[in-house]
This record gives structure tokens, sequence and C-alpha cells, in this order.
């Protein structure tokens, strides 16, 4: 037998100290509490007995930074992590609500870039427990940087702890957890996800979410089915979101369940990104929810005079001087649509989209007059010549359109890689196959 300092985490880039506070309080600077101090707990996710712990005093998010900057190389992926408690007292149950990131500074000392972080993360604590979890986060140092400091937030702003512990601090050079890209000319963010919990006889199962601006979630698609508690075995995992609404900021959520239905402790929320944008904002997407590759940009002629038809009749009764009113909830919004298509790849593609006879999606830049996200199913259409010269191109589509809700179901294929771009970049398959080991790998690098 031995009595030892238990051993930091294998390739932490922190010291033993800053890494488990079981020995002495590192400096660390606090905005929005009182009383930083190592303090007694115990847990089975910590590695000793003592934690640094504070009082929280403003309601806003507090920021607990360590004042030692560690050295980096740019173009190197790192992940913080660290290990959070919430004490609650109140008298009723309430979150705690935490995240890392990491600041980045220049060979001089002086901030050159301030994080994005990921999303916040929160635990539920019952009156007179102590609870939390661990989160960490990934990113890449950039060109310019020689320091990164680590950074501990709580939002305060609603919590009802009455104290916040940290411990197990970490930071180690890492595979990015994720990746977050947004593309204009396809209209879509894409998510590639690295990382999913060990997998154990229960399996994984994963459901992945897009948070908007005002906090409203949605699930995406994935190819198939929507990302609702989907079988996982593999990684990468490849999201294609082509109805983030544009020039909107966003943030995906990923959390995984067993198959018996539990949900594990892992989950994984992305930074903010900003959605695609339309460069010339005369023009809007039509997309296809379920076949990206049908996607295609076109001018409205006009903007869109919406019709509600009211349920209801009048009834005359014998006798009586006036009719019986009945009525039920007024119709849905519907409209003539009138665009405007200039070339022939163009007009075949919206074509083709309206072929498939499924629900569209319209997405305009914010001010255009279409907020959000426009879900329409299409009626009869017409389409006329411009130009009396048939060699001109050029076309008018009208369309009765009706607003419906967003349809369900998952992608077929992607805007980002089809077949026509397989048959154009390879000469054979052996070509194809020598250049990827993975179908994942011909979808994300073309």
């Amino acid at each position: 037998m031995s009595l030892c300092p238990v051993p930091n985490k294998p390739g932490n880039l922190l010291t033993y100290e800053e890494f488990s506070t079981e020995s002495v309080l590192p400096a660390w600077t606090l905005d929005g509490g009182t009383g930083l101090a190592r303090t007694y707990l115990t847990s089975n996710i910590t590695d000793g007995f003592f934690t640094l712990a504070y009082t929280p005093v403003d309601r806003k998010i507090h920021r607990l930074s360590l004042d030692r900057l560690i050295p980096v190389t740019p173009g190197t992926t790192y992940a913080a992590g660290a290990h959070y408690f919430g004490r609650n007292q109140s008298g009723e149950t309430t979150p705690v609500t935490y995240r890392v990131l990491m600041d980045w500074y220049d060979a001089s000392g002086v901030l050159l870039l301030a994080d994005n972080p990921d999303g916040f993360y929160t635990v539920n604590i019952a009156n007179n427990t102590i609870n939390g979890s661990a989160s960490t986060e990934t990113r890449t140092a950039p060109e310019g940087a020689a320091f990164a400091r680590v950074v501990i937030e709580f939002d305060h702003s609603y919590s009802l702890c009455n104290l916040y512990y940290v411990d197990n601090v970490s930071f180690l050079e890492a595979t990015p957890e994720y990746e977050l890209v947004s593309d204009n000319a396809t209209g879509a963010v894409r998510l590639t996800v690295n990382y999913i919990p060990p997998v154990n006889a229960n399996s994984a199962f994963t459901s992945i979410h897009r948070i908007d601006e005002d906090g409203k979630t949605s699930t995406l698609r994935g190819y198939g089915a929507e990302w609702r508690t989907v079988p996982t075995v593999y990684v990468p995992l490849v999201i294609e979101d082509y109805e983030a609404p544009l020039g909107t900021r966003v943030s995906y959520a990923i959390r995984w369940t067993n198959a018996d239905g539990t949900v594990r402790s892992s989950s994984l929320f992305t930074q903010t990104i900003t959605a695609p944008v339309i460069p010339d904002p005369d023009y809007v997407w039509f997309k296809s929810p379920g076949n990206p590759a049908l996607n295609t940009m076109v001018l409205m002629e006009a903007p869109l005079k919406w019709s509600r038809a009211a349920r209801s009749a009048r009834y005359d009764v014998v006798g009586r001087k006036n009719p019986i009113h009945k009525s039920d909830v007024r119709g849905g919004r519907t409209a003539g649509l009138t665009i405007l298509v200039w070339d022939p790849s163009s007009n075949a593609l919206f074509d083709s989209l309206l072929d498939s006879g499924l629900p569209v999606l319209i997405q305009a830049m914010p001010g255009y007059g279409i907020e959000g996200n426009l879900y329409l199913a299409v009626g009869d259409s017409d389409v006329e010549q411009l130009s009396p010269d048939a060699r001109v191109p050029g076309w008018r589509w009208s369309l009765a359109v009706t607003e419906v809700d967003r349809p369900e179901g998952g992608l077929q294929g992607s805007a980002l890689t089809t077949w026509q771009s397989i048959y154009d970049g390879y000469a054979t398959w052996e070509d194809l196959f020598d250049a990827h080991e993975t179908w994942v790998t011909v979808l994300t690098k073309g």
C-alpha cells in the first residue's frame, strides 16, 4: 500500500494544485461572488476532499478566471473541463447552470480573442442537497495565440444556490468535440459531432435540436429520419441544417439516452453561429425540407398578399328576425405567389422541386416581410417565358400556395454532395475508393 497525492489528470497542462485544489488554493479572480476558498466536499466524481468554492452575490453570470496564462500552440486543439456543483438550501428545487470556456492571449499577454462559448449546462438540485456534473469545451488556438486562460461561468441570474463548487479543472490537447460551419452557398449550417459517450450494452441514442435566438427548439432532420432518439454507435455524426432561420444566431444541443430511455449525464451544447445569409436580399430560398438537392434561390416578383377564408355559415330560421351563425376557427393563410427565374438550370431545378409535390420552405433575409421559416403547400402552377424571343432565358412562375405546419421526416441526400458531383469529380469507382475510406468523408469532403 502507499500514501500519496492522487495524480493529476494525464496530459493536463495545469498543475496539480490548479487541477485539484486539494493542497493549496490557486490564484483565481472572481466576479459576482465572495469568499473564494478551499472547502471540504466529498463526491464520487472528485479526486479528494477539497474543492474551490464561493458564495454567490450578484444576480448575473459569475466569471471565475484562472490568473495564470497557459502556453499554447496556434493551430492546436485544446479541451478545457471541470466538475461543477451547487448547494441548495432554498427550500425548493433549483438549477445549477455552468460552463467552461477559454480566452486567447498574444505573446505580450494582451487579450487576442475572447471565446464565443458553448451553451450553459443545467442540473436540477433538490432542497438541502449538493448536486452537479462535468462538462468540457474544445477550441483550436487561433493564429497569433501564445497563451490561453481557463474561465468558468455560473449563471446565477435565476438560481437559488447558496454555494458553488469547482474541482478537477483540466486543460489538455484534444480532438474537437464538434465542428460548426455556416455555408451561404447551400443555405445550411453543417454540424459534425466527433464524440459520443462510451457505448455499452445498452448502446447510445442521440437527439439533436437547434436552439433559435428566442429560445425555441426544433428537432433536426437526419438522413432518413429526424434526430429523435436515433441509435448511434459510430462517429463522426454529420448533420446538415437547411432550416436554420437566415441571418440569425443559432446553437445546437446534442443529448444521449440509453436504450431503456434513461437519460445519460453526457450532453453537448455548441457555441452560437450566424445562420447562412443571402448576399442579394432581393432573392429568397425555395427549399425542399426533405430533399435539399432541389433547393434553389429565386426572385419574388411581389410581396405575398394573404387571404384567410372564413369557416362559417348563416341559417335563416322561420319566425326569427336574425339568422343563426355557426362558425369555426378561421382558415389558414393562402396566397398567389409569382417568382422569376433567369437561367435554364435554376428553372429546371425549380420545376423538379414542384414535381415532388411535397411542401416547400421559403426563407428570406430579415426585413423582407417573411419572418423566420415559411412552409407552404403548392397547388396549381403556371409558367410563362418573359421574353417573346424563345432564345432569351427568363420565366415567371405563378403558384397557388397555402401555409402549412413544418412537415416531419428526414433528409434524402445532401445539397453539399450529390451523385452528379461524384460523377464530375471521379472517373472510376476505384478513384473514389482510393480518395475516401468511408461515405462520411465523401459527404464531408466531396
